[in-house]
């Protein structure tokens, strides 16, 4: 690793991913622990994986040169982090490292690994703690600013949107249909205050000690470093207790420390997730009916309009645990089709008219309604179908077949 005024070469081996190949490396470069202040926009540096140098049987050598914002002065202290993202956007753990500007009569210099480190902050953390850890001895100290004014304050969420975007709404769910992940994101709700440095995450079973139930403390950290990032994403076989599983009717919470400056940390939490692996089960007794008009009920096998039709779905689905969230209901040609209407539905809606329709007396339609529970799991359910029977042409055979004195149709 070298440095040159403005400009940092760094190079780098050692990630891998046996099942999902790496992609990106990130990279922050800051005068302090998970800073980007020397980076433009002060921001983590993405770098795309490259497989043109490769080292024996240790995997590709990554390089990569960069200009700081900033001159580097001789035996000026750098912290570089670096983790890697695979494809499907996983990330790793973090590297961390502390680096020293060696002196040169030249304008090009090297950076020197610090091996020997001290705390940067009251909890211990340092860029030199043993393989697997986040700190050394702790310095003692630290401030729990979570109620004190002038400090910018999280809401966390819950998510199943593995690739949330910062600059898109955030829906918290209660429910998620995975058993091994739980993932989460996080906003600043004040626009004034101290923002934070740099975050840390981690996960437990609610009712329990932090970690509880997911991680085994004794043999793993307890909180994990993210930095800048506002996303966590947590799966079973990534810890040492791989046995771990999320369970029904069991709540999970992903907790977020986030540090403002050496000493002054607060402590987030979501509201918790619980886990549903089933879909909304469908009644035996009840189906899916049209209706002859949006006041009568029992189901038809003719209807008269051409271009709307009722349907209704009471009490043919229900769920136990995660609740039903939302209905779409749609009619085609063809079973389970929704090519001519669609219309979704929230869960205490139970019927619906279908308009804008175009449909003829020489085809048979069917209705299917769809029900998505709170977990995203769904059910679908299907009428025995209908047909068109127009007015004119049924009026036209009775009048063939009626006889003097019969009533006509009409």
């Amino acid at each position: 690793m070298t440095y040159d005024d403005s400009t940092i070469r760094l190079a780098w081996l050692g990630f891998s991913d046996a099942h999902c190949p790496v992609t990106t490396y990130h990279l922050t470069v800051g005068r302090k622990l998970g800073s980007s202040d020397l980076l433009p926009a002060d921001k983590p540096l993405a770098v795309a994986h490259t497989k043109d140098d490769p080292h024996r049987d240790e995997g590709f050598v990554q390089k990569q040169e960069f200009s700081t914002t900033s001159s580097i002065q001789p035996n000026q202290q750098i912290f570089i982090s670096l983790w890697a993202e695979n494809k499907v956007g996983l990330v790793s753990s973090r590297l961390h490292g502390t680096f020293t500007a060696v002196p040169s009569q030249s304008a090009a210099g090297t950076l020197a690994l610090v091996r020997r480190c001290q705390p940067v902050t009251c909890e211990g953390h340092c860029t030199c703690a043993p393989h697997g850890q986040l700190t050394c001895a702790s310095t003692g100290g630290c401030v729990d600013v979570k109620d004190q004014p002038g400090f910018r304050r999280l809401s966390v969420y819950d998510i199943e949107n593995y690739s949330v975007n910062p600059d898109t709404n955030i829906l918290d769910v209660d429910f998620t249909r995975s058993q091994c992940t739980l993932a989460a994101t996080w906003r600043t709700t004040d626009t004034s205050g101290k923002a934070p440095e740099r975050c840390e995450w981690s996960v437990g079973e609610q009712g329990q000690s932090m970690g509880g139930g997911l991680l085994d403390v004794f043999k793993e950290p307890l909180w994990r470093e993210i930095g800048q990032r506002n996303m966590a994403i947590y799966t079973t076989g990534s810890t040492k207790n791989s046995d771990a599983i999320l369970e029904p009717h069991k709540r999970y919470k992903v907790y977020v420390r986030v540090w403002y400056d050496a000493n002054s940390y607060a402590v987030y939490t979501t509201d918790g997730v619980q886990t549903d692996k089933t879909p909304p089960e469908l009644s035996r007794a009840n189906k899916v009916a049209e209706l002859r008009s949006d006041t009568t009920r029992g189901d038809v096998d003719f209807i008269t309009s051409t271009s709307n039709v009722t349907l209704s779905w009471k009490d043919v689905f229900r769920d136990s645990h995660a609740g039903l969230a939302r209905y779409v209901a749609s009619v085609s040609k063809t079973l389970g089709g929704r090519d001519l209407a669609e219309d979704t539905l929230t869960s205490n809606v139970t019927q619906t008219c279908l308009r804008g329709l175009t449909m003829d007396s020489s085809d048979k339609y069917f209705s299917t309604v769809v029900a998505f529970n709170e977990a995203g799991l769904f059910k679908a359910a299907y009428s025995d179908g209908f047909k068109v029977c127009l007015l004119d042409s049924f009026s036209a055979k009775s009048h063939n077949y009626a006889r003097p004195g019969e009533i006509w149709l009409h």
